[in-house]
């Protein structure tokens, strides 16, 4: 009989993100203080590109970005078919010592 995956691997067994973020908090982030802020990112081609595209901008200014988290999806319509992707995200980066 095949074993089944953990709570934490997706039919494939590959670790899932939950499992990424435990190994990332605790390899990482132990003595860490991380401040939080919101950013919007848009695209008129994806929603995935709507996030790189907020990325790549906040990462222009704010140092020890490390990670995102997607809190809404939105979008502006134009004649009758998508305009704009919005892609509201929390970014986390490490304060400076």
């Amino acid at each position: 009989m095949a074993e089944l995956p953990s709570r934490d691997q997706d039919l494939l067994g590959t670790p899932t993100l939950a499992r990424d973020r435990r190994r990332c908090a605790v390899a990482d982030h132990t003595e860490a203080t991380y401040r939080l802020t919101e950013i919007v990112g848009t695209s008129r081609e994806s929603i995935q590109q709507a996030v790189r595209n907020g990325i790549t901008r906040a990462s222009e200014t704010v140092r020890h970005l490390d990670w995102f988290e997607i809190s809404e999806i939105r979008g502006t319509v134009v004649d009758g078919d998508v305009g704009t992707f919005q892609v509201k995200m929390k970014v986390g980066f490490k304060v400076e010592d």
